[in-house]
Formats: structure tokens, sequence, C-alpha cells
């Protein structure tokens, strides 16, 4: 215990207005561990190796760890954990992303990552284009259905929940006999969703804890996405995806639609579209967000050819 931090810590935390008790206690919390952190790091012996790869370089301890070495003269990386680009209003907390980018370089998933960073005023000398091993190549687009019948709604986070109850009002209205199956992302309440989502329409809420990665492996005809970065995995995963526009936080979407009307003529539209002409379109899109080849070199082993030294997140 360093009761030096705690004291200036305290200082700082009367310092606070206009905040809620328990987010000043919150602050108060993470600047006395950081504190702390920051003082174990320049005690310690770590051993310095030629490169370290952070998760995430922007954020947490590894924000420390790779300010730490810096210090000490190691080239520092950061793996590229989301879609990053230049976030709309309301702007969420993802853009400590760029804001807080601490390492040397990034290694990003693609070409319109590279793009969105130097527009943000990144320089490119610090941006690599490395490509992402779980999306190293892209599933043909195929349908077994003559007509749309079966489509996966991937909702947002609880920050867009108006977002989410507007799109369910809209699927909810579409004139079809198409079925809806809704997944919820891990940070809605379901039981709050329940009352969203009447018995007697073809929506069906999932309750299951299947994993998004898997429901795509279903035959699905087309999928529905609201920011998220679902909306790659479902084109990469061979799925027609369309991406809801509402509050879009600034993403490039292959699809876009804002309400029922445009959903419907989306339907129309592809409905009687060539299937290789999806195909097509759907991969020149992917290979602009992602860096797609055959092989990759995956993280594990990079580490080994390498010498590089990083933390796993549990």
């Amino acid at each position: 215990i360093n009761l030096v931090h705690i004291y200036k810590s305290l200082v700082f935390f009367f310092k606070l207005k206009d905040l809620e008790f328990k987010i000043k206690i919150n602050l108060l919390s993470y600047l006395i561990t950081s504190k702390n952190t920051i003082d174990a790091l320049l005690k310690s012996t770590i051993h310095l190796p030629e490169n370290y790869y952070s998760f995430n370089s922007s954020d947490g301890v590894e924000t420390f760890i790779t300010l730490y070495y810096k210090q000490k003269g190691v080239n520092t990386y950061s793996f590229q954990h989301g879609m990053y680009f230049n976030f709309l209003e309301p702007i969420p907390v993802d853009v400590i992303n760029f804001e807080n980018f601490v390492a040397d370089k990034m290694l990003c998933w693609g070409r319109y990552s590279v793009d969105e960073m130097r527009k943000f005023g990144i320089n490119k000398s610090r941006l690599i284009l490395f490509g992402n091993p779980k999306y190293n190549q892209i599933n043909p687009y195929s349908r077994s259905n003559t007509t749309f019948k079966r489509c996966l709604v991937s909702l947002s986070r609880r920050q867009y929940n108006e977002g989410n109850y507007k799109l369910l009002k809209i699927v909810q209205s579409i004139k079809s006999d198409i079925v809806f199956d809704i997944k919820l992302h891990p940070s809605l309440d379901i039981t709050e969703y329940k009352n969203k989502v009447p018995s007697d329409k073809n929506v069906t809420l999932l309750e299951s804890s299947e994993l998004l990665s898997d429901l795509f492996l279903k035959d699905y005809d087309f999928i529905i996405t609201y920011n998220t970065t679902a909306h790659y995995e479902g084109l990469v995963s061979g799925h027609l995806t369309f991406g809801y526009g509402y509050q879009n936080d600034g993403a490039i979407l292959f699809e876009e639609f804002n309400n029922m009307d445009k959903l419907e003529d989306l339907l129309i539209k592809y409905n009687d579209e060539n299937e290789l002409l999806i195909d097509n379109r759907i991969k020149k899109f992917i290979k602009y967000i992602f860096k797609i080849e055959k092989k990759i070199i995956a993280p594990n082993n990079l580490a080994q050819r390498s010498k590089i030294y990083y933390f796993e997140r549990s």
C-alpha cells in the first residue's frame, strides 16, 4: 500500500465536481491502481525482449506495459481487436483506440482500417497491413431457397438500445413470411427484450448462449446487423448481410437501410440478383475490410519467429 498515492488520489477525488459518487469512487480506485502499476513496472526487472506485442495498447494495464517497454527501447506493437473508424456523434468510448494509441505500430486488419486511421491523423509509418488470422478466407455466397425465408438479426450493445428497439419494429412490420431470429448482444437484458418481441409475429428471440460464429454456420438466407463487427463476420461466412444504419458509428457497410421501405427494396433487389454477382460483390467489399491471404502468420507463430514477448488477456 502506497500512502502517498492514496493521499494524492483523495485530493483529486475531492476536486471532482458534478459527478455521481459511484463514478468518483471508480475513478479513485482506477487512479490508485494505475499509480501502483506504474511504480511496480519502474521497479521491476522484467526481461527486455526485442519486440513486445499487446492485445490493445490503448486501454488498461497494457498501456502502462507498452509505455514501459518503449521507455526501455523495445519495439512495441498493438494488435487491432475491433473495427476502427472515424466515429460519428454521439462518439462512443471506442474512440480511445485512436486517441490513446501508444504502441509504435499497429497491426491492422485491412486497408480500410489503415485508411480510417490515417484520416484520424495517425502517420502511415505506424500502420502495418497485417490481416486477421480469424478471417483469412471468404466462404462463397450461396442460398438454398429461391426466396428469402429465414434471417438472423444481430442486435447491438446496451448503448444502442434505442436503435435496437427501432430495428425490432422494422422487422416486425415487414410484409412477408420471413422468419427473423433475434440474437441479443451479451450486454442486453433478455427479460427486457421479451417484452419487445410479441409471440404472434414471425420473430423469435434466441435465448440460448449460442455464439454468433456458430449461428453463422446455420442455413440463414440473409443476416441483419447493427453497429457490430458481426456485419463483416457475416459476409466472410458467406451470408448476404445488411447493416441497420440508425446512429451508425461511421462504419462502412455492404448494404445499409434505415427504415422498412429501404429494407424491402433490398430484399427485392437481392432476391432476383444472380448468386455469382452477389458473391463477387461480397468478396470485393471484404478484401477492402480484411487483408485476405491463403496463409497468414498467427500470433503464436509470429512470437516464436520474431522473439516477441506479449501478454494474453484472460
